[in-house]
This record gives structure tokens, sequence and C-alpha cells, in this order.
């Protein structure tokens, strides 16, 4: 049987915190087991198409408001972040950072774009004045391998207003929200002034969780969730393999094959498309 290769990066759509013994994420990609089958190709795209369109619909109106900014000198779009891990000599950094922004006075700060479609997803960030977990960790892992201590993450709430002849919806931006967030020197990671439960230390803790579960094949306990009602397990494609994990299966190539057989399970579903309810007519 040939030898699987394998790719020792890590992305920072995989980010996450560690927090104590426990890896806090809100999606399925945050696990290290994910960031391990996705390292051998086992990986399966989960974005839907209308994220998508809205996530580069909101990257062309953000740079727009930043061309317009005339306190801001240049706004470099998709900026490369390379170079090793922290604390690693063999598994390679690898993401763009949306926007990299000179002001005038020299500071440069790294935007990060988000979008949704969703409005209690939406209003419920606006509410706490809290940006998702895994957005943040990844905005933070940036941050840390560019030695940045501001950032902005940006979001845009993207609804469907229906047209009156036609039964096809048209995209637009109408809300957006912006946090400011800063790594402090003590480490502690605000947004919007205010201190979060995270810090810098735990991002980097999960970097190099990464790192240890890439480099020696260990596949380690199942993340917990953000909160009671998201379990990243719920949404992952490989729980059947996890549950044959945790029952006692310990050789990687058999891991790695039942990972293969979830994907392909998954892929032979028929594809969900999403569909907004129409507005009830007045």
């Amino acid at each position: 049987m040939e030898k699987r290769k394998q790719k020792l990066k890590y992305y920072p759509s995989q980010a996450a915190f560690v927090v104590g013994e426990e890896v806090v994420t809100g999606y399925p990609s945050g696990c290290p087991r994910n960031i391990l089958f996705a390292s051998y190709g086992i990986r399966t795209e989960s974005i839907p198409e209308v994220y998508q369109t809205v996530g580069a619909m909101n990257e062309l109106r953000h740079q727009a408001d930043l061309l317009a900014d005339s306190s801001i000198v240049e706004a470099e779009a998709e900026v490369p972040v390379r170079g090793p891990i922290y604390g690693s000599d063999t598994v390679e950094y690898s993401g763009r950072i949306d926007f990299w922004v000179t002001h005038e006075d020299g500071t440069e700060v790294p935007h990060e774009c988000k979008a949704t479609v969703s409005r209690a997803g939406f209003q419920s960030m606006k509410r706490n004045a809290a940006p998702k977990v895994n957005h943040l960790a990844q905005l933070v892992s940036y941050m840390l391998q560019t030695e940045t201590q501001d950032a902005q993450l940006v979001y845009g709430y993207y609804q469907y207003p229906w047209s009156i002849d036609h039964d096809a919806p048209n995209l637009e931006c109408t809300d957006s929200v912006t946090f400011d967030v800063r790594i402090e020197d003590s480490g502690t990671i605000t947004v919007g002034g205010k201190p979060t439960i995270y810090t810098a230390q735990d991002q980097l803790k999960h970097m190099q969780l990464a790192v240890k579960t890439l480099t020696e094949n260990k596949l380690t306990n199942r993340p917990a969730s953000e909160n009671a009602w998201s379990n990243p397990c719920n949404l992952c494609p490989f729980s059947n393999t996890c549950d044959k994990v945790d029952a006692g299966l310990t050789d990687l190539e058999e891991i790695l094959m039942s990972a293969e057989e979830d994907i392909t399970k998954v892929e032979e579903r028929e594809p969900k498309i999403f569909r907004p309810k129409r507005r009830p007519k007045k």
C-alpha cells in the first residue's frame, strides 16, 4: 500500500482556543482530529455557496469603506502570512489576511471580514458585542504570526429582498458591525475594550496542540463546544470515525480509511440548497 503523503500546515481557518486542557471551538475545523484528517487530504468543503458569495461581497464593501477613509494611507488586500509556527520548525503557518491597513501615523492593523445571512446569529453578536469564537481565534492567530497588537473583525449581514416580479432574491448588505480586537500586554484578548475569557496564550496553545497532532499523528479528545447550544461534533462529517476512536480504534491507517468513508457518505448525499423563507404578503 502506498504511503500517504501529509502536509504539515496550520491554516488560520482551523484556529480555536485551548482553555485549560480543552479545545474550545464552534466549528469542526478547530478540532485537532479534523486538522489531522485535513493534513492527509481528507476534508470536505462544508461552506454553502451563498456564504462564499456574501463573503466576496463583504470584502468589496469593506474595501470601498477603507478607500474612502482619508486617515488610511494604504489598504493591501489578500496579504499572505507564512512562516513556521512559534515553537516549531516543521509545521508551517499558511494564511491570507483580508486587508493589511496602514494609517497616516504609521500604525498597521490587520482587518478580517466575515459575512452572514443569519439574522439571529448576527443580532446575537451585536447584542452580546462578541464575535464568533473561531473568527476571533483566526484573527488572533494572524496577530500572533504578524506580531501586531490591534486588529479589526468586520461583519456584514446580508438579506434576501424579494422582487415583486421575480422569484430570484437579490443579496444586499443591510447591517454591519466592526469589532476592535486587541491583545493586551498581559495576553488578555479584549473586544471593544472589554476583556474576553480568552488569551493569546490560549490561541498559541491551540497552534502548538495542532503541531503535536500533526507531527505525532496522535488524536486528542474531542473539543468542547463554544456553549451548550453549539457542539461542533453535531456538524462534523467525522463523527462516526471519532466514535470508533473513542471506542478504542488506534491504528492510524484504519482511522484514515474510516474518515475517507465518512467523507464519501457526505459527498453522496443530495446537496442542501439554501432557500430563504419568503416574506408573507401584506
